[in-house]
């Protein structure tokens, strides 16, 4: 049996070579069904629709982007049992290193002992990487100041996931930017929204703008600014 830090190493170096759209990538038809059951599903009726799906990748490590708004300092219990759902089934997980919501789910994480994890950061040095996990540096621009030093490993991340999973506190424009960056090469993202306590899949642009439109001016705003020129002309589409 392989060492299962070589397997996510290994499944870590296959998702850095996927491109947007790459033949590897699933199809999107069967996107939405496929991203519930392999985050994690609320209550065994749900658990059990899903053994099909987990028969036929069993032998497959998803790649999960778990993310959040830095004002999170508890997770909601659906999280907690989405979450335990990817350990189970061993999958790997894409984590940054800030406070709030990273830190609680790298501490989730830490006391299960779960090895399948990697930590992305823009410092020399992780913030926060409390399983002494594998550790990846991502490079900020020259130059760069304030949300855009880490905009760019939230990029990477987002680009190596077949998945996310983000816990927002309804406002965070950086933890909603990532819920696009996902759906726009077609991974689903399951978005936990503690301000309404709604759990929505997003898997299209379509998707990302109902939740936009409900987010209110202010956090569009903002989400706009941080916005690539990419990203806007994607959503305008």
């Amino acid at each position: 049996m392989r060492d299962p830090h070589e397997q996510f190493q290994d499944t870590l170096h296959k998702a850095q070579e996927k491109q947007p759209g790459g033949g590897s990538r699933r199809g999107a038809l069967n996107m939405a069904s496929i991203a519930v059951h392999a985050i994690g599903a609320r209550g065994r009726g749900w658990l059990a629709q899903s053994k099909g799906l987990w028969k036929e990748r069993r032998d497959t490590m998803a790649m999960i982007f778990i993310g959040g708004s830095r004002d999170i300092d508890v997770l909601p219990e659906p999280v907690i049992e989405r979450i335990s759902a990817i350990v189970r089934h061993e999958h790997g997980v894409l984590i940054g290193d800030a406070p709030g919501a990273d830190a609680e789910v790298q501490g989730l994480l830490a006391g299960y002992g779960y090895e399948h994890v990697g930590v992305f950061h823009a410092g020399k040095e992780p913030r926060h990487n409390l399983g002494d996990w594998a550790a990846y540096r991502i490079r900020p621009p020259d130059g760069a100041q304030g949300f855009a030093v880490h905009a760019g490993k939230d990029r990477e991340m987002a680009r190596r996931a077949d998945y996310g999973l983000m816990i927002w506190d309804g406002a965070s424009p950086g933890t909603f930017l990532n819920v696009l960056r996902l759906v726009l090469i077609a991974s689903p993202c399951v978005v936990y929204d503690t301000m309404r306590s709604r759990v929505t899949t997003t898997c299209s642009v379509a998707d990302w703008r109902a939740i936009f439109e409900r987010a209110g001016a202010d956090v569009a705003r903002e989400v706009i600014a941080r916005m690539t020129a990419e990203e806007r002309k994607a959503v305008a589409a």
